[in-house]
């Protein structure tokens, strides 16, 4: 059964709380309202991390679409858009195939639409 999109960003959250807690990471989460899902302190310094999750692949490309931007998910009220803060450090994806990409935000210019990770030039930023 796939997840409606609430639940698979809360999925998409816990995946990157474990992946960061497993590395011995301190974690932090956002009470409401921001734009960036966690608060991640490796010991030296706080970053600020937007989870996002594909579960569909794209028939072209065979990869996963990742949308860079929520258009009324699980944090926003309906129809509310809202673009990846230039404030984040990093965008984390997952994806249905349980790949896991740590990507920094810099390395995504001003891209604010979206990207497909599974066959491209993301794949240097695979963790998982």
């Amino acid at each position: 059964m796939k997840p409606n999109y609430r639940e698979q960003g809360d999925i998409g959250e816990a995946i990157a709380i474990s992946y960061f807690v497993r590395r011995g990471w301190k974690v932090s989460l956002p009470l409401s309202g921001y734009r960036y899902d966690l608060v991640v302190d490796d010991g030296q310094k706080l970053y600020l991390v937007q989870v996002k999750t594909a579960f569909v692949r794209n028939r072209t490309s065979k990869g996963y679409d990742v949308h860079l931007k929520t258009c009324g998910g699980n944090r926003t009220g309906k129809d509310r858009v809202k673009y990846l803060d230039r404030r984040l450090d990093f965008v984390f994806v997952v994806t249905a195939d349980d790949s896991l990409y740590l990507i920094p935000r810099n390395a995504l210019g001003d891209n604010q639409g979206k990207m497909n990770v599974g066959n491209t030039k993301w794949n240097e930023f695979k963790v998982g």
